[in-house]
This record gives C-alpha cells, sequence and structure tokens, in this order.
C-alpha cells in the first residue's frame, strides 16, 4: 500500500460535473493498494492519515506507533491539541506503476474487488472516528480532481516496506 499526500487548503472532486466531495485545510491522500497487501496494510494506512490530521508537525514520530482500532483512534485524537484537518481520500491504483518497459504496467495493483474493499475499509474506520473530516471519492470512477494547493508543503510518498513488496 502506498500513500501520496498533498496538503491543500481546500479541494474537491467531481464526476460529470457534479461534485462527489469537497474538504477545506486538511490533506488529499491517493492511496495506492497492492496485490500484496493485507490487514495490517490497511492499520497502517488508517494510522498515517489518523496521525496527518490531529498531529500533522510530529508526523514521523507518530507514524511508528500502530493504531489498529477504533479505541485506540479516539484514544489518539483525544491526546492531540489543535484543530482536526480534513481528508479527503481518493484511490490511486497508478502508484504501483512499474516502468521498467516502455508502457507503465499496473500488475502489481490489487484486482478491482480487492482493492474496493480495502479503500472502503480505510474510509469506513477513519469516517467513524471523525465523521466530520473525513470525505472520500468514488472508487473506480474517472474523477476531475481540484486542489487549492498549500505551496508551504510539497506532496510526499508515504510507504510502510512491510505493505509495499
Amino acid at each position: 500500500m502506498k500513500i501520496v499526500k498533498q496538503k491543500v487548503n481546500s479541494a474537491f472532486v467531481s464526476h460529470e460535473t457534479k461534485i462527489i466531495a469537497e474538504i477545506s485545510a486538511g490533506y488529499v491522500f491517493y492511496l495506492g493498494v497492492s496485490e500484496t497487501d493485507s490487514e495490517e496494510c490497511t492499520s497502517w494506512a488508517i494510522q498515517t492519515i489518523a496521525d496527518c490530521l490531529l498531529c500533522h508537525s510530529n508526523f514521523a514520530e507518530n507514524q511508528k506507533k500502530m493504531l489498529c482500532s477504533e479505541e485506540s483512534l479516539s484514544d489518539h485524537k483525544l491526546s492531540c491539541t489543535g484543530k482536526t484537518n480534513d481528508a479527503l481520500i481518493l484511490s490511486q491504483f497508478t502508484l504501483l506503476a512499474d516502468f521498467k518497459e516502455q508502457k507503465p504496467s499496473f500488475h502489481r495493483a490489487a484486482a478491482n474487488g480487492i482493492a474496493f474493499d480495502y479503500f472502503q475499509s480505510v474510509c469506513s474506520q477513519l469516517k467513524q472516528v471523525f465523521p466530520d473530516n473525513v470525505k472520500n471519492g468514488v472508487f473506480g470512477k474517472n474523477l476531475e480532481i481540484f486542489l487549492d494547493i498549500d505551496n508551504s508543503c510539497m506532496p510526499e510518498l508515504v510507504e510502510n516496506v512491510k505493505c509495499s513488496q
């Protein structure tokens, strides 16, 4: 599983001119699910996104903790101070592209059904703890993405070595 995070002042996604989801200040997360991912990878993704929503200034330190249950996420939410950032989570199989040949290969990306299940699991578990802050795109649709990027932060690829082999 790979995640690209982009800090934004605001963002929204639309499909066929209809706005699907929108957020104010926070992060857009592009989530790529690999054919080798497991529930452990889902827990890692949830923890990674939760850390950005709550304690983005201590992201590297907090990333080392495993927050696997809703209870521990709730405890973590209470332990952090400040405004909770918004999150827009989008499925992005192209993060698993292999560029060794002339044409990119996406064979490392999970099959649609598996990727859908993991994507839904990450989104639904985060929404249980952050119901007002987490939004997501529609899986498998060609979405138009509109970002007002926070220029103080570059996009960042975040991956768990165990989950990206």
